[in-house]
């Protein structure tokens, strides 16, 4: 059996590279902060108010599931 390729370039690099390569992925609708691994939407209406919220390593769902309903777009 062959062992696995590595995805990881050089491990302590993991978080800044998957920064830029999000940024890069996502290209003309984020704009990296500088001096700050932060990224910020540039193709959001000016007249809404965006919410960020975290829950957890990506698996408990059920946050999310929650949000969406509660917070879905509305006229303020």
């Amino acid at each position: 059996m062959r062992k696995p390729k590595k995805l990881i370039n050089d491990p302590m690099a993991v978080a800044q590279e998957q920064y830029e390569g999000m940024l890069a992925a996502m290209s003309g609708k984020l704009e990296g902060l500088p001096g700050i691994t932060a990224a910020i939407r540039t193709d959001l209406p000016s007249d809404k108010v965006a919410i960020v919220t975290g829950g957890g390593s990506g698996h408990e769902h059920c946050l999310q599931a929650m949000l969406v309903k509660a917070w879905q777009m509305r006229p303020l």
